[in-house]
């Protein structure tokens, strides 16, 4: 959306501070992380295709943070010692429950949490307030550690379980996109599921232009529909080659 107005304002590059970084290599961009990999930003950017990032730069993408920082001092600009944002931006004050209370009001009503057979243990405060993975803050017990293990939105229902019920053993995702050449069935990448989280390595099939499908090597805990799935190459660790959105995961076992 960014790149569409500086477009229409006549600009032919569109600079951020992504700590993301662009390498012209023959006739095609490749994305790859950042060089300070405690703040790399390329996984958000997954969706850039070879058009916008043939305009894009990201000037930032080479430096460690110190050294934004340093070059920031002696600009005399005053975020140069603003600490880092370690919340969701845009929610003030990092209160989550009121931005949910404000923007998603469909995400606030009661509920009924369950166990992996169905039975009732308890109610939620509505399911904008959980994630999977979620261990924290759930008010039932199941005489060990209970985490969240699936959202239900259209049955506004928690499902609860054990640290072993949270492993998957592949994932569907789609809205793909992808920054060059599109992965083949087989084709072994490299998946992460959160902004700083691990990755992990696993293989892609049923690639098709919106979709495709990820069996993990070995399961993957907390995965969740929602969350983007960015592919880095198993080859070049670095690069980005695309990704999508996670429409559902597999469970361990199922046949990818």
């Amino acid at each position: 959306a960014l790149l569409e107005k500086a477009t229409a304002l006549g600009a032919d590059i569109l600079a951020t501070g992504h700590y993301a970084r662009v390498e012209q290599r023959g006739d095609g961009y490749r994305l790859l992380r950042g060089a300070d990999v405690r703040k790399d930003q390329s996984y958000v950017l997954w969706m850039l295709t070879q058009d916008q990032l043939a305009r894009a730069r990201f000037p930032v993408g080479n430096m460690e943070k110190s050294e934004t920082r340093a070059i920031a001092t002696s600009l005399g600009l005053r975020t140069a010692r603003k600490p880092d944002s370690q919340e969701i931006c845009f929610v003030r004050n990092g209160d989550f429950d009121a931005y949910v209370d404000e923007h998603l009001s469909d995400a606030t009503a009661p509920g009924p949490i369950l166990d992996t057979s169905g039975a009732v243990l308890g109610r939620h405060r509505g399911i904008g307030r959980y994630t999977v993975g979620q261990r924290k803050g759930l008010g039932v017990s199941l005489g060990e550690p209970a985490f969240v293990t699936a959202i239900d939105a259209d049955m506004n229902a928690l499902t609860v379980g054990s640290r072993a019920d949270l492993a998957v053993g592949g994932l569907v995702c789609d809205e793909t996109s992808f920054t060059g050449r599109r992965p083949g069935d087989g084709d072994a990448v490299l998946i992460q599921h959160r902004a700083h989280g691990g990755v992990h390595p696993g293989r892609v099939s049923a690639v098709t232009a919106d979709r495709f499908e990820i069996g993990y090597d070995s399961p993957v805990a907390a995965v969740a529909p929602g969350q983007s799935a960015a592919l880095y190459s198993a080859d070049s660790p670095d690069e980005l080659l695309g990704g999508g959105v996670i429409a559902a995961t597999l469970p361990v076992g199922a046949d990818v």
